[in-house]
């Protein structure tokens, strides 16, 4: 998933300096919108996981 972020803040960069210097975008903003939604997707998972410790709670209930 690491690598999927980087591609597309690699597009969004590539379109940003494309929108500087004045040749506009080439994407539709529903496509924008679609890589912002698997950006935030990504990190919610990759906060989930941290904040979620399954082997404590598959030791918590081997011990009951």
């Amino acid at each position: 998933m690491k690598y999927i972020n980087y591609f597309i803040l690699l597009i969004f960069s590539i379109e940003t300096f494309s929108l500087a210097l004045g040749s506009g975008t080439h994407y539709e903003h529903h496509k924008f919108g679609l890589m912002v939604i698997l950006i935030l997707v990504n990190l919610s998972f990759k906060i989930l996981k941290k904040n979620i410790n399954f082997g404590k709670v598959i030791k918590k209930n081997r011990q009951t």
